[in-house]
Protein backbone atom coordinates (compact mmCIF):
# COMPACT_ATOMS: atom_id res chain seq x y z
CA UNK A 1 0.00 0.00 0.00
CA UNK A 2 1.13 3.05 -1.39
CA UNK A 3 1.80 6.56 1.43
CA UNK A 4 -1.28 8.34 -0.92
CA UNK A 5 -3.56 4.82 -0.45
CA UNK A 6 -2.86 4.61 3.11
CA UNK A 7 -2.84 8.50 4.14
CA UNK A 8 -6.89 8.29 2.68
CA UNK A 9 -7.60 4.99 4.33
CA UNK A 10 -6.41 6.69 8.01
CA UNK A 11 -8.38 9.97 7.27
CA UNK A 12 -11.52 7.51 6.20
CA UNK A 13 -10.94 5.60 9.60
CA UNK A 14 -10.10 8.21 11.46
CA UNK A 15 -13.59 10.06 9.91
CA UNK A 16 -15.61 7.09 10.69
CA UNK A 17 -13.84 6.52 14.42
CA UNK A 18 -14.90 10.31 15.68
CA UNK A 19 -18.18 10.43 14.53
CA UNK A 20 -18.70 7.05 16.12
CA UNK A 21 -17.30 8.65 19.04
CA UNK A 22 -18.99 11.48 18.97
CA UNK A 23 -22.64 9.88 18.53
CA UNK A 24 -21.70 7.31 21.11
CA UNK A 25 -20.49 10.12 23.98
CA UNK A 26 -23.31 12.37 23.02
CA UNK A 27 -26.06 9.88 23.40
CA UNK A 28 -24.70 8.51 26.94
CA UNK A 29 -24.66 11.95 28.27
CA UNK A 30 -28.22 12.33 27.27
CA UNK A 31 -29.14 8.93 28.91
CA UNK A 32 -27.62 9.72 32.01
CA UNK A 33 -29.38 13.03 32.36
CA UNK A 34 -32.53 10.98 33.17
CA UNK A 35 -30.74 8.74 35.81
CA UNK A 36 -31.50 8.82 39.17
CA UNK A 37 -29.67 10.89 41.93
CA UNK A 38 -27.34 9.11 43.72
CA UNK A 39 -25.02 10.39 46.62
CA UNK A 40 -21.41 9.54 45.02
CA UNK A 41 -22.94 11.42 41.85
CA UNK A 42 -21.85 8.73 39.89
CA UNK A 43 -24.13 9.44 36.80
CA UNK A 44 -23.12 13.09 36.67
CA UNK A 45 -19.70 12.58 36.36
CA UNK A 46 -20.09 10.00 33.83
CA UNK A 47 -22.09 12.50 32.04
CA UNK A 48 -19.66 15.09 32.27
CA UNK A 49 -16.30 12.77 31.19
CA UNK A 50 -19.15 11.90 28.15
CA UNK A 51 -19.73 15.84 27.03
CA UNK A 52 -15.54 16.09 27.13
CA UNK A 53 -15.04 12.81 25.04
CA UNK A 54 -17.89 14.06 22.50
CA UNK A 55 -16.33 17.53 22.51
CA UNK A 56 -12.73 15.99 21.44
CA UNK A 57 -14.10 13.62 19.58
CA UNK A 58 -15.91 16.38 17.55
CA UNK A 59 -12.61 18.16 17.22
CA UNK A 60 -11.30 14.84 15.74
CA UNK A 61 -14.05 14.78 13.25
CA UNK A 62 -12.88 18.30 12.07
CA UNK A 63 -9.52 17.39 11.95
CA UNK A 64 -9.93 14.31 9.46
CA UNK A 65 -12.22 16.63 7.15
CA UNK A 66 -9.76 19.33 7.45
CA UNK A 67 -6.86 17.44 7.60
CA UNK A 68 -5.38 19.45 10.87
CA UNK A 69 -2.56 17.21 12.25
CA UNK A 70 -3.11 18.92 15.39
CA UNK A 71 -6.77 18.58 15.77
CA UNK A 72 -6.03 14.63 15.03
CA UNK A 73 -3.55 14.25 17.82
CA UNK A 74 -6.00 15.73 20.33
CA UNK A 75 -8.25 13.29 19.32
CA UNK A 76 -5.39 10.61 19.70
CA UNK A 77 -4.65 11.77 22.86
CA UNK A 78 -8.33 11.33 24.16
CA UNK A 79 -8.16 7.92 22.58
CA UNK A 80 -5.49 7.05 24.87
CA UNK A 81 -6.39 8.54 27.55
CA UNK A 82 -10.12 6.26 27.05
CA UNK A 83 -8.46 3.26 26.46
CA UNK A 84 -6.03 3.54 29.74
CA UNK A 85 -9.63 4.30 31.81
CA UNK A 86 -11.10 1.36 30.35
CA UNK A 87 -8.73 -1.02 30.38
CA UNK A 88 -7.79 -0.70 34.13
CA UNK A 89 -12.26 -1.59 35.10
CA UNK A 90 -12.05 -4.33 33.03
CA UNK A 91 -8.86 -5.90 34.66
CA UNK A 92 -10.00 -5.52 38.43
CA UNK A 93 -13.60 -7.17 36.63
CA UNK A 94 -11.79 -10.51 35.75
CA UNK A 95 -10.44 -11.21 39.44
CA UNK A 96 -13.99 -10.12 40.60
CA UNK A 97 -15.63 -12.69 38.74
CA UNK A 98 -13.86 -15.80 39.78
CA UNK A 99 -16.20 -15.50 43.17
CA UNK A 100 -19.60 -15.34 41.61
CA UNK A 101 -20.15 -19.65 40.37
CA UNK A 102 -18.91 -20.38 43.77
CA UNK A 103 -21.43 -18.03 45.45
CA UNK A 104 -24.10 -18.61 43.34
CA UNK A 105 -23.60 -21.88 43.20
CA UNK A 106 -23.36 -23.33 47.08
CA UNK A 107 -27.06 -21.92 47.28
CA UNK A 108 -28.08 -23.87 44.32
CA UNK A 109 -26.05 -27.16 46.15
CA UNK A 110 -27.25 -25.81 49.35
CA UNK A 111 -31.01 -25.78 48.67
CA UNK A 112 -30.87 -29.29 47.03
CA UNK A 113 -29.87 -30.76 50.16
CA UNK A 114 -32.43 -29.23 52.55
CA UNK A 115 -35.07 -29.85 49.74
CA UNK A 116 -36.75 -33.01 48.82
CA UNK A 117 -36.12 -34.54 45.49
CA UNK A 118 -39.67 -33.36 44.26
CA UNK A 119 -39.45 -29.92 45.29
CA UNK A 120 -35.56 -29.62 44.38
CA UNK A 121 -36.35 -31.02 40.79
CA UNK A 122 -39.43 -29.01 40.01
CA UNK A 123 -37.23 -25.86 41.50
CA UNK A 124 -34.23 -26.32 39.61
CA UNK A 125 -34.70 -29.03 36.93
CA UNK A 126 -31.46 -30.63 36.17
CA UNK A 127 -29.32 -27.41 37.46
CA UNK A 128 -27.18 -28.97 39.30
CA UNK A 129 -24.52 -27.27 41.40
CA UNK A 130 -21.95 -28.93 39.25
CA UNK A 131 -23.80 -27.62 36.02
CA UNK A 132 -24.31 -24.56 37.57
CA UNK A 133 -20.28 -23.82 37.86
CA UNK A 134 -20.03 -24.78 34.51
CA UNK A 135 -21.98 -22.80 33.04
CA UNK A 136 -20.78 -19.67 35.22
CA UNK A 137 -17.50 -20.44 34.25
CA UNK A 138 -18.15 -20.50 30.54
CA UNK A 139 -19.94 -17.06 31.00
CA UNK A 140 -17.07 -15.81 33.00
CA UNK A 141 -15.04 -17.04 30.41
CA UNK A 142 -16.93 -15.05 27.84
CA UNK A 143 -17.12 -12.25 29.42
CA UNK A 144 -13.48 -12.28 29.93
CA UNK A 145 -12.81 -13.10 26.11
CA UNK A 146 -15.04 -10.11 25.05
CA UNK A 147 -13.45 -7.70 27.70
CA UNK A 148 -9.95 -8.40 25.84
CA UNK A 149 -11.11 -8.03 22.80
CA UNK A 150 -12.68 -4.85 23.32
CA UNK A 151 -9.56 -3.52 25.18
CA UNK A 152 -7.33 -4.66 22.08
CA UNK A 153 -9.26 -3.38 19.56
CA UNK A 154 -9.40 -0.02 21.64
CA UNK A 155 -6.04 0.23 21.81
CA UNK A 156 -5.46 -0.27 18.27
CA UNK A 157 -7.90 1.98 16.82
CA UNK A 158 -6.15 4.54 19.21
CA UNK A 159 -2.87 3.23 17.45
CA UNK A 160 -4.09 3.74 13.62
CA UNK A 161 -4.94 7.36 14.21
CA UNK A 162 -1.61 7.99 15.61
CA UNK A 163 -0.07 6.89 12.85
CA UNK A 164 -2.45 8.96 10.50
CA UNK A 165 -1.88 11.68 12.73
CA UNK A 166 2.01 11.13 12.34
CA UNK A 167 1.51 11.07 8.43
CA UNK A 168 -0.15 14.66 8.57
CA UNK A 169 2.63 15.84 11.09
CA UNK A 170 4.88 14.43 8.22
CA UNK A 171 3.12 16.43 5.41
CA UNK A 172 3.03 19.87 7.19
CA UNK A 173 6.88 19.19 8.04
CA UNK A 174 7.61 18.47 3.95
CA UNK A 175 5.11 21.69 2.66
CA UNK A 176 6.85 23.71 5.49
CA UNK A 177 10.67 22.48 4.33
CA UNK A 178 9.30 22.65 0.58
CA UNK A 179 8.43 26.25 1.50
CA UNK A 180 11.48 27.22 2.85
CA UNK A 181 13.68 26.05 -0.16
CA UNK A 182 11.21 28.11 -2.30
CA UNK A 183 11.90 31.39 0.32
CA UNK A 184 15.49 30.84 0.11
CA UNK A 185 15.50 29.98 -3.92
CA UNK A 186 13.41 33.29 -4.66
CA UNK A 187 15.80 34.89 -2.58
CA UNK A 188 18.69 34.12 -3.88
CA UNK A 189 17.52 34.58 -7.65
CA UNK A 190 16.77 38.52 -6.12
CA UNK A 191 20.01 38.58 -4.66
CA UNK A 192 22.31 37.47 -8.01
CA UNK A 193 19.48 40.03 -10.05
CA UNK A 194 20.15 42.85 -7.76
CA UNK A 195 24.19 42.33 -7.95
CA UNK A 196 23.52 41.81 -12.00
CA UNK A 197 22.12 45.37 -12.51
CA UNK A 198 24.91 46.72 -9.86
CA UNK A 199 27.71 44.89 -12.41
CA UNK A 200 25.46 46.44 -15.50
CA UNK A 201 25.58 49.54 -13.98
CA UNK A 202 29.37 49.62 -13.41
CA UNK A 203 29.87 48.66 -16.78
CA UNK A 204 27.91 51.38 -18.52
CA UNK A 205 29.71 54.42 -15.81
CA UNK A 206 32.91 52.99 -17.39
CA UNK A 207 31.90 53.05 -20.67
CA UNK A 208 30.86 56.82 -20.46
CA UNK A 209 33.25 57.77 -18.63
CA UNK A 210 35.97 55.84 -21.11
CA UNK A 211 34.46 57.34 -24.53
CA UNK A 212 32.30 59.65 -24.06
CA UNK A 213 34.05 62.49 -21.96
CA UNK A 214 33.40 65.92 -23.21
CA UNK A 215 32.45 64.13 -26.79
CA UNK A 216 35.69 63.03 -27.10
CA UNK A 217 36.82 59.04 -26.80
CA UNK A 218 39.88 59.78 -24.51
CA UNK A 219 40.48 56.39 -21.94
CA UNK A 220 41.11 57.65 -18.43
CA UNK A 221 44.31 55.79 -16.75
Amino acid sequence: MDAGSSEVHGRRFTLALSTLALSTHSLSALALQYFPSDPLNVAFNFSIYSIWAAVLSLLGCIGAAKRSSTLVTIFTHHLFFDALVSTLPRVLLIPALASIPEAICAEVEYQRAILSPQDAQHMFGFWTAGKCRAGLWALQGLVALTAVAMTGVQWWCAWRVREYARTLDEESLGLTNGMDITLKKNALDVENCRVGFKNAERAAETYYEDYCEKGACVRRA
